[in-house]
């Protein structure tokens, strides 16, 4: 700072005199701008401008603008290099107003200098004094405070700006040259202070009146305020009171707080007291509704910083404010720049707190939270009514759920009951060291033991078996001791003694500490299911192998026919004196014979054989067999015949049911090596549902039954569900084929009826075979011839298909002997292609059956359109899907069984062609 030295402020004392100093007097080429004038010319043009300045300065009204003016008119009395205004504000100077500091790289310091009298010594000398003072060079002042910014200040004019006593602050001056400013300089500017002095307290004039008029809006501006406030406050009064729902006393508060502040959105929050949180239960608008339900720790942003510290707050921009949560900000998708936050308060607790946000900064002041303050008081009141409402209700609801949750546990426990009750599975509950607590009624009707019996008991000792082994017993204990659930089958015994197997599910129950007190065990009865299902896979496995056994038992036909048949037609056509030729072709057809009785067994089984079922009496079938199993059953055996006298018919093919009878029979004298009693019964019989439920493969219905029954050696569980198997035997090897019983379960199930047994070792055995009843008249066959010679032949055409070469050949080898035409062919489409090459008349078709591309019963379809009148003769191996030709009035189709004979083949033709079938 500038100053000037003793001998310097004496020297101003004197008025309108130079100072002595060579240093203080100014150079023509001086920033003062002194031009050589004359006196009078000078005077004028000083006086002229200080008027011009004087009016200048004094007609601004604005304080800055009278700072700058006053800058502007010192630079036209003295082109100055740089100066400044300082104020004198109670004990510190401010600088007003500065010009030219820039150059020296100082603009800053000045611009932010404020600092107490006290530091500027020379400045308080000149307030003091009301006096100007010069500095002609700074370095020679002791007084001069340096400043590193100030550094290049040689000299220095400081002149006070004063009205009175009152002291407005100072013109200051300075130039980086030494005595740069003079008193002729010092006379120019005076003039100028004191102008200045006018104008400073003309703007203080001014700003005092602008600021008596700014109080009086302002006190009406609160008066107007202070009017709404209450209106606002009687209206939300009447608002709140009049609803004790929560929702709405919260919507209506933040609609009056939008209504009187414009705000961007608003929302309250209330305490949890139970979780300490503060949560969002109200928002304005659909960005603030996403954060409803959001909750926030104490201390945790403007709401957690209010509720924990219970004070109203302001915040003018989040930006710079670090108690704002930008949490809120990104999940409403919103800044939020201005905030204010007043507690809801009832008494000193703190139950929520009223929040209105802006967009913009520095949005809301301190009427706005005057205005919301009181607001807040009226509204806590009002939430604090609704919310205990809203909790009374909730604990009335809740009261009332719970009320209803017991009634439901009840019910549902009642349902339990009964269903565990009702349960078709047995139920049992049992400790941890299987005592029984709990049975229920399928227990008792499965076991045989009632609840009383059962209770109290271990669960192991009352139905156990003793059937599974200790390692399967240790694996179910290991599996529920660990806490899993175990399932698997068990056999348990009766109260009787019967055994049976239950499938079983063993769940062990917990307590609330998570041990094992319990364990339920869901038992259910399926010893009848595995009957059924042992029943199923017995016949599915009878099913395949009659599959296997009837197409073994076509190629054997196919090849017994030619054998048969030739060894046949040798023997007829040998002389009589090659008897030993003979007698070899005889034994050829013998053995012949023997495999196709065999071969006929296993279509039998197969229900591949073709049956010719007649409506019969069994009690006919067994009398007409009686000689027979008189050869048959050894004298040490009684036979005892029961035979109904109002059996009813049956309709089955006779030969098959001799059959059935006579294998029965030789399987019972085989029983019996030491002797016995054979029985033979006949008899009605029903099957009703019940019966069929066991038994899944027979239909209800009328039956009659035929019962043969044994006193012999019986058979094991494991021999009988295998005797229907075919080759199975107990019998010494040669001694049986294993075929004699699969032949009777052929023949039954062939004719739609169902056979049973029953068997126990040392006990003997029986069987009931059940037949279907039907009506009609019995039928006899004709007798055929036994021999070709004396058989009729003819002249007629035969057509013959058989895709087996050695059959088609014997077949055309003896039409051929008889005198007939016989065309060939291996295969149908041949056959046809033939037929309509053919012209003459074609009078017997002879077909079989089963052929590769097109099978018989194709070819008599296509063969039919073409010769109408044609006659056809089917064959096969085992096949019985011969539609028509077991009906005794169709003329036109028959059906011959392989293996046939020679006899039979020509007799069944000229029969066919003569009408006779």
């Amino acid at each position: 700072m500038l100053n000037y030295n003793a001998a310097q402020r004496a020297d101003l004392e004197k008025p309108h005199l130079e100072p002595e100093n060579k240093m203080i007097e100014p150079d023509p080429s001086a920033e003062s701008g002194d031009t050589l004038l004359p006196a009078e010319h000078e005077q004028r043009l000083l006086a002229e401008t200080l008027t011009e300045a004087t009016l200048a300065i004094t007609s601004q009204t604005n304080l800055e603008a009278v700072l700058d003016e006053i800058l502007r008119q010192m630079q036209r009395l003295i082109p100055y290099r740089a100066a400044h205004i300082m104020l004198l504000e109670g004990d510190q100077l401010r600088i007003g107003a500065w010009q030219g500091y820039r150059m020296f790289d100082s603009e800053s310091h000045i611009a932010n200098l404020i600092q107490p009298l006290a530091n500027f010594p020379l400045e308080i000398e000149a307030i003091e004094r009301k006096q100007p003072l010069i500095i002609a060079d700074t370095r020679q002042e002791p007084r001069w405070v340096v400043h590193e910014e100030t550094a290049w200040v040689k000299s220095h004019m400081v002149i006070p700006i004063f009205l009175g006593e009152h002291i407005f602050g100072l013109l200051r001056l300075d130039s980086e040259k030494v005595a740069m400013f003079s008193a002729k300089d010092l006379a120019k500017l005076q003039p100028l202070a004191n102008a200045a002095a006018i104008a400073l307290e003309n703007a203080r004039l001014f700003d005092q009146a602008q600021q008596e008029i700014l109080e009086r809006k302002q006190a009406e501006q609160a008066l107007q305020h202070h009017n709404q406030q209450l209106m606002l406050l009687n209206k939300a009064s009447q608002t709140f009171i009049s609803t004790l729902d929560l929702d709405q006393v919260l919507t209506a508060l933040l609609q009056e707080v939008r209504d009187l502040l414009n705000v961007t959105a608003g929302s309250v929050w209330l305490t949890d007291f139970d979780t300490e949180e503060v949560v969002c239960r109200q928002a304005t608008n659909p960005q603030m509704e996403s954060i409803r339900q959001r909750r926030l720790l104490p201390g945790q942003g403007i709401v957690g910083w209010v509720v924990q510290h219970g004070k109203s707050v302001i915040v003018s921009d989040t930006r710079t404010d670090r108690r704002h949560y930008k949490g809120v900000d990104e999940q409403i998708g919103i800044e939020m720049r201005s905030i204010l936050s007043v507690p809801l308060r009832i008494k000193q607790r703190v139950i929520g707190v009223l929040q209105v946000v802006d967009t913009q900064p520095d949005r809301f002041t301190a009427n706005d939270l005057a205005l919301l303050e009181p607001l807040a008081v009226t509204a806590a009141i009002a939430v604090e009514n609704a919310r205990l409402f809203e909790q009374a209700q909730q604990e009335i609801a809740e009261r009332k759920r719970a009320e209803e949750e017991l009634q439901l546990r009840n019910r549902q426990m009642q349902r339990l009951t009964t269903a565990i009750e009702q349960s078709a599975e047995s139920i049992i509950i049992t400790d941890t060291d299987r005592i029984i607590l709990y049975v229920n009624p399928a227990f008792e009707r499965v076991t045989g033991y009632s609840r009383a019996e059962a209770v109290n008991q271990n669960l192991s000792e009352l139905i156990g078996s003793g059937k599974q082994d200790n390692a399967f017993s240790q694996e179910m204990w290991d599996t529920i001791r660990a806490g899993q659930v175990w399932h698997g089958r068990l056999i348990n015994r009766k109260k009787d003694g019967d055994l049976y197997t239950d499938e079983a599910i063993i769940t062990p129950i917990r307590n609330e500490a998570g041990e094992i007190v319990n364990y339920v065990s869901v038992q259910r009865d399926v010893t009848r299911e595995l009957q059924l299902e042992e029943q199923y896979h017995q016949a599915q496995k009878m099913q395949a192998v009659g599959l296997l056994a009837g197409g073994v038992a076509h190629d054997f036909n196919n090849l017994l026919t030619p054998i048969r048949g030739y060894a046949e037609m040798l023997e007829l056509d040998l002389p009589a004196e090659y008897g030993e030729l003979k007698e070899l072709a005889h034994r050829i057809q013998e053995v012949s014979w023997q495999a196709a009785a065999l071969v006929k067994q296993l279509l039998i089984f197969s229900r591949k054989q073709v049956a010719n079922p007649k409506v019969l009496n069994l009690n006919s079938v067994v009398g007409n067999i009686s000689q027979l199993l008189e050869r048959l059953i050894e004298e040490h055996i009684e036979v005892e015949t029961h035979l109904s006298p109002e059996l009813w018919s049956v309709k089955v093919d006779p030969t098959q049911i001799e059959q059935v009878i006579i294998n029965l029979a030789v399987n019972a004298r085989d029983a019996m090596p030491e002797g016995g009693r054979l029985m033979i019964e006949t008899r009605n019989a029903v099957i009703d549902d019940r019966y069929t439920a066991n038994h899944l493969e027979v239909e209800q219905g009328a039956y009659a039954q035929l019962i043969v029954s044994d006193t012999g050696i019986g058979m094991s569980k494991e021999v009988r569900v295998r005797i229907f198997e075919p080759f199975f035997t107990t019998k010494a090897e040669g001694k049986g084929t294993g075929l004699g019983l699969a032949t009777v379960f052929g023949i039954v199930k062939q004719n739609k009826g169902h056979i049973w047994v029953y068997s126990e070792p040392g006990q003997g055995t029986t069987f009931k075979v059940y037949l279907p009843r039907a009506t009609g008249q019995d039928t006899t066959l004709p007798q055929k011839e036994k021999t070709i010679k004396g058989l009729v032949g003819g002249t007629e055409t035969i057509l013959v298909v058989e895709d087996e070469p050695s059959v088609r050949r014997l077949a055309k080898f003896v039409l051929g002997r008889q005198g007939y035409t016989v065309l060939e062919a291996a295969n149908g489409e041949e056959a046809l292609r033939m037929t309509q090459e053919y012209s003459d008349e074609i009078h017997l078709l002879l077909t079989d059956t089963v052929m590769p591309k097109m099978s018989g019963q194709a070819l008599v379809e296509q063969f039919k359109v073409l010769r109408p009148n044609t006659k056809i003769l089917l064959t096969s191996g085992y096949t019985g899907k011969t539609d028509g030709h077991n009906d005794e009035s169709n003329t036109q189709v028959a059906f011959i069984p392989k293996p046939f004979s020679a006899v039979e083949l020509a007799q069944t033709v000229r029969a066919m062609l003569d009408g006779e079938k």
